[in-house]
């Protein structure tokens, strides 16, 4: 995983670079590890999602990773970044819904029960 870091650079410079040079739009995808819990991601890999500025301004105030966004008082990221709530709510839906667990399996639908019959009298 180091390796593959240092090669898109910092900010995604290399991978400007290159796509610079070759003229071709280069896309980079995160490959999350669905058996590591605890992994966070660097903000810098929401560029795509999130407005370079807007992440530039979160890190401003110490804050590089989705999990200590996430983890901020809302109120705290509003006041120090100086950014509108609806740019931070905006921020915290992305953040969140790349954490959010698969849906569980779908439960199968409930077959109806076919009524009973009613007991014939014979007269």
């Amino acid at each position: 995983m180091k390796r593959r870091i240092s090669a898109i650079g910092k900010g995604g410079l290399n991978i400007n670079l290159a796509s610079m040079l070759t003229e071709y739009t280069i896309d980079v995808f995160r490959e999350l590890d669905e058996n590591v819990a605890d992994e966070d991601i660097y903000l810098d890999e929401f560029r795509d999602e999130i407005d370079g500025w807007v992440i530039d301004a979160i890190k401003a105030i110490g804050i590089d990773t989705a999990k200590a966004v996430l983890n901020a008082p809302r109120e705290m990221l509003i006041e120090k970044t100086d950014l509108e709530e609806e740019t931070v709510d905006e921020v915290i839906r992305i953040l969140k819904s790349e954490f959010e667990e698969e849906p569980a399996a779908e439960m199968e639908p409930e077959t109806e029960a076919e009524p009973e019959a009613e007991p014939t009298t014979q007269e």
